[in-house]
């Protein structure tokens, strides 16, 4: 078997593994901005859970916007329900940061399962596009817009809340 002293190495490779793996997911850049009542979303591209693209524009009334597990379930329970239209005639977005996701479970896991929904998940992979949106964890964030102004951002921490903020 192993000797005590690659037990220990091989513990200390795993905790440099972890610390290294949390700070990439830690990590902000100086100049990051995130989006709050006032500031201008950038017109911008976006590919769903189908591989479709789709353009976050001026068109757009608000996004719902997650960025955690915990939130994504809450969206999903109400969305599922609502489904594609329910989007479409209030001129809002999903959109999901799944760029601190692990690529190997967003791809084998988390995708192919999102691909059942009933509704256009826009999807955030990279963690550059996803910096200036709002990490709160566990809510769920309607971020109201004026040609791509930020009015307001509200959020909902149970199913009710969101209902309550969608008008449902």
């Amino acid at each position: 078997m192993f000797d005590l002293s690659f037990r220990k190495f091989l513990a200390a490779l795993g905790l440099v593994a972890a610390c290294g793996a949390g700070a990439l997911f830690a990590h902000e850049s100086p100049d990051h901005r995130e989006l709050a009542p006032g500031a201008v979303l950038a017109r911008q591209s976006c590919v769903n859970q189908h591989d479709q693209a789709s353009e976050l524009d001026e068109s757009l009334k608000g996004v719902l916007f997650v960025s955690n597990m915990d939130a994504s379930k809450i969206l999903h329970a109400v969305l599922q329900q609502q489904g594609e239209e329910f989007l479409k005639s209030r001129g809002l977005r999903a959109v999901a940061d799944i760029s601190r996701m692990p690529a190997i479970i967003s791809r084998l896991v988390a995708v192919p399962r999102m691909r059942e929904y009933s509704y256009s998940l826009c999807l955030i992979r990279d963690a550059e596009s996803g910096d200036p949106w709002p990490r709160r964890p566990g809510e769920v964030l309607l971020i109201e817009l004026d040609n791509l102004k930020v009015r307001s951002i509200s959020s909902a921490r149970t199913e009710a809340e969101l209902r309550a903020l969608l008008g449902l």
